[in-house]
């Protein structure tokens, strides 16, 4: 044998070696990823939450950078320990009001009347991720979207002006309050199902406390979605009354049934023990999202939002959501879904850039608040009697009329029932309770009635 084909088989020799070298890391890796994600509490958290995948880059307290105008950045502390940051943009016809304007004015401007939504983002990046920044762009409020990414705020306001001559902006505007929970952005702490709900549930009620009698949504996107069903299932549990309505963009069922049709389990879904290795994993590590109980629990009106390319939580996914919320003998609740075809190529992440979504949204603004007025008269009129039974109880009992008027003044301040409500009208039901309490002794009946009365003006106020 010449040298020159010793030469050639030593080079095939060695190329073969390798090859079997590569293949066998392949094998060893593949084998390996299961056991690590059952061992490893920590890799699944990041699997699921992918949270420290983002840029380093960014510069959260400088909204503008991102054409955020009349946005200001916030730090809200959700628990000990635990600092959120936050983007709280204003309507859009308030932005020359803002100029300049500190954290007060902003908190003080939830109250004016328009929308707030609160905005939960999905899984991996933060706050200023593009896609987020454009919806948060599309839900101004008065709804306006850039068809060209502007250069400069001088090509922002030529923009403004553009669709103001062509009477294009809607009449509606939104307060939107976009957060990054604990361990996503500059938000401190560490993530868990747990944590990031209780993060949407503070500030859902630290704008709720602002906001008066202005409605507050939940807008949850993909993992986003699962907080939103959390937090309103928290807030039926804690408070006794539901959110004002909840938007849910790209949701699943579950996240046992999102990751089983995840883009990455097709390489292990027909592996032996996927469920075990995977699925009964998340489990638990307490990382659940069970969307359809969670909503099946509570009234709450519910949009959801689904394009049917989209490529990471299935079309068959928020269809099967839907479907399931619309069983009468779960619930009373009302329920919409809107489809984005497939030609359109929204796919998972673009659903803002259609051109119809603000007048969707408009509708849906629309019919959020009228649905909002049946549930709030179901509500009160069960607080109502729960209030008068335990009433009842206090008036019974063998106490002397001063502790009786003490307690039951006790109780009514104590009522979640009266927290929405401003100043005037809280104090005109306590004048009344209390009044009605002094005399108690002898008037049952007369309490009773003023009590009802009280409530059917604050039905009044809401209708």
């Amino acid at each position: 044998m010449s040298a020159l084909g010793r030469a050639a088989g030593r080079l095939l020799h060695n190329h073969g070696f390798e090859l079997k070298r590569i293949f066998l890391t392949f094998i060893i890796i593949y084998v390996s990823i299961p056991f690590i994600f059952k061992m490893c509490p920590n890799v699944v958290r990041n699997v699921v939450f992918v949270n420290f995948l983002h840029h380093s880059f960014n510069d959260f307290k400088q909204p503008s950078l991102y054409l955020l105008n009349h946005t200001i950045n916030l730090y809200l502390t959700s628990e000990e320990g635990i600092t959120i940051g936050v983007w709280h943009t204003i309507p859009d016809k308030r932005w020359q009001e803002a100029s300049g304007k500190e954290q007060k004015w902003y908190e003080a401007a939830l109250g004016d009347d328009n929308p707030v939504i609160v905005y939960l983002h999905g899984n991996g990046g933060n706050r200023a991720e593009e896609h987020r920044v454009e919806m948060v762009k599309m839900l101004w409020p008065e709804l306006i979207t850039f068809p060209v990414k502007p250069k400069s705020s001088q090509e922002v306001e030529e923009t403004r002006l553009a669709f103001l001559e062509g009477e294009m902006l809607s009449a509606n505007g939104f307060h939107i309050l976009a957060l990054d929970y604990r361990g996503w952005g500059d938000s401190t702490g560490e993530p868990s199902e747990a944590g990031i709900t209780i993060d949407s549930l503070y500030l859902y009620e630290w704008s709720r406390a602002r906001s008066r009698r202005s409605h507050v949504y939940l807008w949850g996107h993909s993992l986003g979605s699962g907080v939103a069903a959390n937090t309103a299932r928290m807030l039926h549990e804690k408070v006794g009354s539901p959110a004002d309505g909840i938007i849910l963009e790209s949701p699943f069922t579950t996240i046992r049934e999102e990751v089983a049709h995840h883009p990455f389990s097709k390489y292990y879904k027909y592996l032996p023990g996927f469920e075990w290795f995977f699925l009964d994993t998340m489990t638990e590590n307490n990382i659940i999202f069970h969307n359809v109980e969670n909503l099946k629990s509570i009234s709450t009106p519910v949009l959801i939002l689904h394009a049917e390319d989209d490529d990471i939580i299935p079309f068959e996914l928020g269809r099967k959501l839907y479907e399931s919320l619309l069983d009468p003998h779960v619930s009373e609740r009302i329920v919409k879904f809107v489809a984005f075809p497939a030609f359109l190529g929204y796919k998972h992440n673009n659903i803002y850039k259609d051109p119809q979504l603000p007048n969707i949204l408009k509708e849906a603004v629309d019919w959020l608040r009228a649905t909002e007025n049946k549930e709030t008269t179901s509500c009160l009129r069960k607080r109502a009697e729960e209030m008068t039974h335990r009433m009842v109880t206090t008036i019974t009992d063998q106490s002397s009329e001063a502790e009786k008027t003490h307690r039951l003044w006790a109780l009514a301040t104590q009522e979640s029932l009266l927290r929405p409500f401003p100043d005037m009208e809280l104090r005109w039901m306590m004048a009344q309770l209390e009044f009605c309490g002094k005399k108690i002794t002898n008037q049952f009946c007369t309490y009773c009635g003023c009590f009802l009365h009280s409530c059917n003006y604050l039905h009044y106020l809401l209708t």
